[in-house]
């Protein structure tokens, strides 16, 4: 709703630089009026494209002048040539770098994102094109919302570098170092990459710590968010000054912060730092010139196809090269396929979004393809599944050929003791669809169990029985058979490729990753769902009875959870769970060494059938060789015994990462005493590098069998009258152990007791479930008689005598006594 009016003024035809008046007006009405008027009088008439020029000092003087414009700087020239006056139309900061490599040509490029500060002491952030609103000498510090860099040959102390501008160029070595110039740079260059990309990861809002010239040579490395480089020294170049190895550092944190699950692989983020360089540089060697003695070495380089696992030795940095080669021969057969632009835009796209699956190379194919899915429908396949099968199987690393499949089972929890079977049902779904030969033969599936494994037990320890699964086109149906109550049943699925040349299983071989559950009618002895901060739960650093490290802290904490990290985005039941850094950011520190202990629980009225530390589950850890996770018993003289710990590998590559709420229970027979009081510890120790979310527990209790002398009631007990015998039969309880039965009959009342009447037949050996059938010899049909099949854990001792007819009683109703009523009524009429 506003109007101007814009005047200039002129003289004798030429316009005066500067002069000018404005009217504004808003509605109609005029609401303010802005001059600058001169009063020009220089020597002489103007030629046409000449201009008045006013010239500053203690009295204004005007001179004729010629204008011209160059870039983003106006220049003034008097008649005689002479240079009278030259302005930006810009404040700026512009520093020199290397383009590249060291001893590169240098370019200039603007000061990006840096503090700049006034003489009155005003500051703001200079523009992308490192233009401020400052006039005059500024000062500069290289720190700013994209990168804080630091650099520690000068002062490690300093947090940033001040330096002094006039003119709008930080001087190459005497007002900015090089190393600090080009870190800043191609910081903002790999992140402008990532922004074009994928714009909400979670790395961009943050601001990159990055510190040059750390004493010592030949090195960089990204940690916690930080990128650091190694100064000049030895055969080495400044790693600081070379684009390659700041992108490379800079890719490690690309992959550190997109992980969403699985877990940061150490190899897959070195060929993924390589990637990151090689596809912003376009070249697949990394760091050319990076050794002095040597201008034609190298770092690394992509262009060698490297096959897993033969070109494996252990070394992260040789083994990343497995998966940095195949993405830059998928780059390339992209780039023949789509064009350049939009092939390379493909491959850094699949890249990005695989990383955030956290894979390793045991589920790295499985990650590419669901990263290259665009529907959500595993049975539909991805748009490029056959070409990337292809390209994976050729560098080692692909699922051959049963193609990618997905598993969906809902693992059983627990079982009731009278469930008369478990069964297992799940599907497979192939992310390969259409790709020849590859696929799954359903009718390979099969589910495969053993019960009562022993504590400690390896996979290839155990005694595995088979079910074949029933198939509806959808679902595979099987039923592991009833086990007593107390057991223990670990199970897992396989399946194999249309030819038969390829297995997989559910478990990877791993014990830990086998699905398990007992079996059991549960009674809650104590429990504690965290509803309430009661005070009764320690924890503290190191472990009960020692002297902790100084710079060892307890994080753990009762409270509702909040989903950072790894961690759960809301109890398992109440709103509190009580974990490590529940509040903060979700992460557990390093070099740290915490404990939770219980308060002292009270396990009377538990029995040794089944004895459990029973709880909700959110664990996410690094395999054992570098963190270790562990529950255990403490005793009153605060010594302890394990009941379980995270797994621990040579590769050290198993990270246990929970990605929801798991029901855990933990057999607490070998070490619990029932009735004895107990205290229970889940310990965290840690090394100094990758951090999970670590424990978060919700519903702690101890739990036992409930109803111990139901379960040692016989099934079923029935009675039958054949070939004028009376027969029983039944089956035997389901529980162990179970040391002798005994079948008792009575008249007029059940048995009491194995005493109480005759005892008809008893077995002192007996097979828990069995089916009995029993004759008794002795027993007249015509008569009345109670039957009680007693049974008991322990032989000669008979403690659980009820009796509940349909279960281990039976009674039989006497049959009616036969009478003759044929009268002979035949007359000899001889």
């Amino acid at each position: 709703g506003r109007q101007v009016w814009h005047y200039v003024q002129t003289w004798k035809g030429a316009e005066v630089v500067g002069s000018h008046f404005d009217v504004h007006a808003r509605n109609g009405r005029i609401f303010l009026i802005t001059a600058q008027l001169y009063r020009p009088d220089p020597e002489g008439v103007p030629a046409p494209g000449e201009v008045v020029l006013p010239l500053d000092g203690p009295k204004v003087a005007y001179t004729l002048a010629r204008r011209s414009q160059a870039d983003d700087v106006v220049t003034f020239h008097d008649r005689s040539g002479r240079l009278v006056q030259r302005y930006s139309l810009r404040h700026y900061l512009d520093f020199e770098v290397e383009e590249r490599l060291v001893a590169d040509p240098r370019i200039l490029v603007p000061a990006r994102s840096v503090t700049v500060t006034d003489e009155a002491g005003a500051s703001t952030l200079t523009a992308d094109d490192g233009t401020h609103p400052y006039a005059g000498l500024v000062d500069v510090s290289m720190v700013g919302p994209v990168i804080d860099v630091r650099d520690q040959q000068t002062d490690s102390s300093v947090p940033w570098t001040f330096f002094d501008d006039a003119d709008g160029l930080l001087e190459w070595r005497t007002e900015i170092v090089p190393a600090v110039a080009s870190v800043h740079h191609h910081t903002n260059v790999v992140r402008d990459w990532l922004v074009g990309l994928r714009p909400g990861h979670p790395w961009l809002p943050e601001v990159v710590l990055a510190t040059v010239r750390i004493a010592g040579s030949c090195n960089a490395f990204y940690t916690g968010g930080t990128i650091n480089f190694y100064r000049q020294g030895g055969d080495c170049t400044d790693f600081g000054r070379i684009a390659d190895v700041i992108y490379h550092e800079y890719g490690h944190g690309v992959h550190d912060y997109v992980i969403v699950s699985g877990a940061f692989a150490s190899d897959i983020s070195e060929g993924s730092a390589d990637y990151v360089s090689a596809t912003i540089v376009d070249d697949p060697v990394l760091a050319p010139t990076a050794f002095a003695s040597d201008p034609a070495a190298f770092i690394r380089e992509l262009d060698t196809d490297k096959i897993y696992p033969g070109d494996t030795n252990g070394e992260v940095h040789n083994d990343g090269l497995i998966w940095g080669s195949f993405l830059w021969n998928l780059r390339n057969q992209w780039i023949t396929a789509y064009g350049y632009d939009d092939g390379v835009r493909r491959t850094d796209t699949l890249f990005l979004e695989t990383l955030s699956y956290g894979p390793n190379y045991g589920d790295l194919a499985e990650s590419v393809l669901a990263a290259d899915d665009d529907d959500g429908d595993p049975s539909t396949g991805t748009p490029n599944a056959c070409e990337l099968i292809d390209l994976m199987n050729y560098h080692g690393f692909g699922p051959g050929t049963i193609g990618v499949v997905t598993l969906d089972h809902d693992p059983i929890a627990s079982a009731a003791s009278k469930d008369p079977g478990y069964e297992v049902g799940f599907s497979l779904e192939a992310l390969t669809y259409g790709c020849g030969a590859l696929g799954v033969d359903p009718a390979s599936a099969r589910v495969f169990y053993a019960v009562d494994p022993p504590a400690g037990a390896s996979v290839d320890d155990l005694v595995f029985q088979g079910l074949v699964p029933a198939f509806d086109g959808t679902t595979y149906t099987a039923t592991i058979p009833r086990q007593p109550a107390g057991a223990e049943i670990v199970y897992y699925l396989s399946w194999s490729s249309l030819d038969h040349t390829v297995t997989q299983t559910s478990h990877g071989g791993e014990a830990v990753s086998l699905f398990r559950f007992f079996v059991g009618d549960r009674e809650v002895v104590w429990c504690d769902d965290f509803a309430a901060d009661t005070g009764a739960w320690v924890s503290a650093p190191g472990f009960p009875g020692e002297s902790p490290t100084a710079s060892w802290v307890s994080e753990w904490e009762i409270a509702a959870p909040g989903g950072f990290s790894n961690d759960p985005p809301t109890a398992s039941s109440k709103p509190n769970v009580i974990g490590t850094d529940v509040t903060v950011d979700g992460q557990y520190g390093a070099r740290n060494e915490q404990y939770l202990a219980s308060p002292l629980i009270p396990t009377a009225g538990a029995n040794p059938w089944l004895f459990l530390l029973s709880s909700n589950r959110w664990l996410t850890v690094e395999d054992a060789r570098y963190d270790v996770a562990a529950v255990r018993v403490l005793a009153p003289d605060l010594s302890w015994s394990q009941l379980w710990q995270n797994p621990e590998t040579d590769g050290g590559t198993t990270h246990l990462l929970d990605g929801s709420w798991k029901a855990d229970d933990l057999d607490l027979r070998a070490s619990v005493v029932p009735g004895d009081d107990a205290t229970f510890l889940w310990t965290l120790e840690t090394d100094g590098g990758l951090e999970f979310g670590g424990w978060q527990l919700d519903d702690v209790c101890v739990v036992t069998l409930a109803d111990v002398p139901a379960h040692y009631r016989a099934e079923g007990l029935t009675v039958e009258h054949a070939a004028d015998r009376l027969w029983l039969r039944w089956n035997m309880p389901f529980i162990e152990p179970l040391a002798e039965v005994a079948l008792v009959r009575s008249s007029g009342a059940w048995p009491s007791d194995v005493t109480d009447g005759e005892l008809v037949w008893s077995d002192a050996s007996p097979q828990w479930g069995q089916e009995i059938l029993v004759e008794d010899p002795t027993a007249d049909p015509y008569e009345d008689h109670f039957y009680a099949v007693f049974a008991t854990h322990e032989a000669g001792s008979w403690p659980y005598l009820d009796v509940v007819e349909g279960e281990n009683g039976a009674s039989w109703a006497a049959l009616a006594e036969e009478t003759d009523t044929d009268t002979d009524t035949d007359t000899d009429t001889d």
